[in-house]
């Protein structure tokens, strides 16, 4: 009779300790989960477009600039890295004076937010110089590129920071560079200070007097059919990355030059221009 005795509180004992390293989870929303992995946190969307205010009193041809990383701020906890496609992604920003560049459709932990942050790098300048004197060595009437040696790290955190993005919510934000601002003219050289203030701003999508179910306009993309279906065609830039549209009943497609047999998804089809 001892020895069962024994024997059974050995086994209650071993069952005590299995159950002690299972381990149980915290719910916020009140009780505990059973033992195991706990659940995934919540995600938002967050879809990122950049545009350019338009430069006044400049003869700026193009001005191109590459985007390194997206970095977005929490109000407590880690900073949330966003990488845009293709890395680093170059823009040329007199031609998004009125358009916008496609920087992202990201997956960030849902909550709030207190700044992004924009990491710029290698900017390539083409202006007219129509001083009296020299330029940056540009001779007077002249057309010239320069390629400055300047790179910065672009801070927003004014309004609409703090930013809150909820639980899988879709949410846009346009982040708008102000050109003039960042131009500098010191002892006839021409230059770029990316810690100058006011040089990039923000503000949520959509914008007012955008039509409904529309985030934001991307006009002039131009790339590579790389999938279609019956639903969607995506089309890779190489220089402003991935954009997929939906198509339908009402999608158009124009052939100016009447290459295409005939105007459908076909894969095989060259598709020059189409607009959902």
């Amino acid at each position: 009779m001892k020895r069962n005795f024994l024997y059974q509180f050995v086994l209650l004992t071993a069952a005590l300790a299995l159950s002690s390293c299972s381990g149980y989870w915290y719910n916020p929303g009140g009780g505990t989960g059973g033992g195991g992995t706990p659940p995934p946190p919540p995600t938002a969307t967050l879809n990122l477009t950049l545009q350019d205010a338009p430069p006044a009193n400049t003869s700026i041809l193009s001005f191109k600039l590459a985007i390194t990383g997206v970095t977005l701020t929490p109000t407590a906890g880690a900073a949330v890295n966003l990488t845009p496609s293709p890395s680093p992604y170059v823009v040329e920003l007199t031609r998004l004076a009125s358009d916008s560049a496609f920087l992202g459709s990201f997956t960030v932990p849902a909550g709030s937010y207190s700044s992004i942050t924009v990491a710029v790098a290698n900017p390539d300048i083409t202006f007219v110089n129509q001083t009296a004197g020299t330029v940056s060595g540009c001779l007077t009437n002249s057309v010239c590129e320069i390629t400055p040696s300047a790179a910065g790290n672009l801070t927003v955190s004014t309004a609409p920071f703090p930013l809150t993005l909820s639980a899988s919510g879709q949410s846009g934000l346009a982040l708008d560079f102000h050109l003039n601002n960042a131009l500098t003219a010191t002892n006839g050289n021409l230059g770029v200070d990316f810690t100058a203030a006011g040089v990039l701003t923000a503000a949520t999508l959509p914008r007012t007097g955008t039509p409904t179910g529309t985030l934001d306009l991307l006009e002039d993309f131009t790339g590579t059919v790389t999938a279609v279906s019956a639903s969607s065609i995506t089309v890779q830039s190489g220089t402003r990355g991935t954009l997929t549209g939906a198509l339908n009943s009402s999608t158009v497609y124009r052939d100016p030059l009447g290459t295409c047999p005939a105007l459908d998804s076909a894969p095989s089809r060259e598709i020059l221009s189409w607009s959902p």
